[in-house]
């Protein structure tokens, strides 16, 4: 399977709420769609309100045409030889989220059907990240919530989900919103408000604009937790089986 034809990706964009597909033509550029994308990226992530960020590069991979991506991300500790690898996925096989010492020491393994949900709701989130996969993933259904809101929506994975996108005055998605996303407390799944945030976009690789900047967080009873934020510094795209 090469990339989709021009055919192919008209097609996509006349199925999409007018807002969006306004969205995929200010920032893709025409012609075929790849089958993958890749951001790279830098950033901070917090274990817990109030503790001491955790320092990150990594790279995403995310499929156009399903719903499929895996995150790799790098975490220095103290000292030039000790660092830790977390790979964050969905595919065929399910969800999961591993983590190691050095890339080969297990220290965290994750996986059911709570995590497919999470990382199903990642994979819809990133989207701005990943514009072509809103033309091409025909798993996504989207409809519009009134004033600059869409929702979009997929039943991959176990069960049904929903997410809101918030588009700013130039026409760009500058927020979004999931209301029962899982949240990993103690051995327990606890379904929480999250929001996430984009801004500064800009043009990269191929003449795709996507945000530089994302921030995301959960909405708890004590308060807001951000426990992510990131920059990205590079797109690419790849067409392969």
């Amino acid at each position: 399977m090469g990339a989709m034809s021009d055919e192919w990706a008209a097609e996509g964009k006349e199925r999409l709420p007018t807002i969006v597909r306004r969205f995929v033509e200010r920032n893709l550029p025409e012609g075929p769609l790849p089958t993958f994308t890749h951001v790279s990226q830098r950033g901070r992530m917090w274990k817990a309100a109030g503790s001491k960020p955790m320092l990150f590069t990594g790279v995403a991979e995310y499929q156009v045409r399903r719903v499929a991506f895996s995150f790799r991300a790098k975490f220095p500790l103290a000292g030039p030889l000790a660092w830790l690898s977390i790979v964050d996925a969905y595919d065929e096989t399910g969800g999961r989220m591993d983590g190691r010492v050095w890339g080969l020491v297990p220290f965290m393994r994750s996986r059911g059907d709570e995590v497919k949900v999470g990382e199903v709701s990642r994979y819809v989130a990133e989207l701005p990240w990943s514009p072509y996969s809103i033309v091409g993933n025909r798993d996504l259904e989207w409809r519009e919530a009134g004033g600059r809101s869409i929702r979009v929506a997929t039943s991959v994975g176990p069960r049904p989900i929903e997410l809101t996108f918030g588009f700013d005055g130039e026409g760009d998605i500058a927020s979004c919103f999931m209301a029962d996303r899982p949240r990993q407390v103690g051995k327990a799944s606890v379904p929480t408000p999250w929001r996430g945030e984009f801004r500064d976009y800009a043009m990269f690789e191929g003449g795709v604009r996507i945000p530089r900047y994302g921030k995301v967080q959960w909405d708890l009873p004590e308060g807001t937790f951000v426990y992510w934020e990131g920059e990205m510094t590079g797109f690419s795209i790849a067409v392969r089986r």
